[in-house]
C-alpha cells in the first residue's frame, strides 16, 4: 500500500508506505498551515498502482482518527472499571470554555461510570 498526499489540483505532496504515517504528517501540515486544511486530501494506492477507495479529505480523516482513538479508550475504560461486572463506563468528547471567550474551547476525553 501507498498513501499520497496531494493538494485540490492532484500534484503530490508526499508519499508514505504507512498510513499512521501519511495521517501524522497530514496532520502537521494543517497545524502549521490551517489555510490549507480544504485543498489537502489523502489518497490510499495498492502496491499495483491502483487507487484503493475515494480521496479523503482532511475533515474525514480527523474524524476516523478521533472515531477510533474514542473507541481505543472505551475498550481500556471497560477493561479498568468493572464496577458491575458490566460495561457500564461512558466515554465522550466534550467542549471545555476557555477563560477567553474569543477562544476555540478546548476539545477533553470525559470518561465515566
Amino acid at each position: 500500500m501507498h498513501y499520497v498526499i496531494s493538494d485540490s489540483e492532484g500534484s503530490t505532496l508526499d508519499t508514505f508506505r504507512d498510513e499512521s504515517d501519511a495521517i501524522h504528517a497530514l496532520v502537521g501540515m494543517v497545524s502549521r498551515q490551517p489555510a490549507d486544511r480544504e485543498e489537502l486530501l489523502l489518497l490510499a494506492y495498492r502496491d499495483d498502482g491502483s487507487p484503493l477507495g475515494a480521496a479523503r479529505l482532511v475533515d474525514d480523516v480527523l474524524r476516523e482518527v478521533r472515531e477510533a482513538a474514542l473507541r481505543r479508550l472505551r475498550e481500556r475504560v471497560h477493561e479498568h472499571c468493572p464496577t458491575t461486572g458490566t460495561r457500564t463506563a461512558s466515554v465522550r468528547i466534550v467542549d471545555r470554555p476557555t477563560a477567553d471567550r474569543e477562544e476555540r474551547p478546548q476539545r477533553v476525553l470525559l470518561a465515566t461510570s
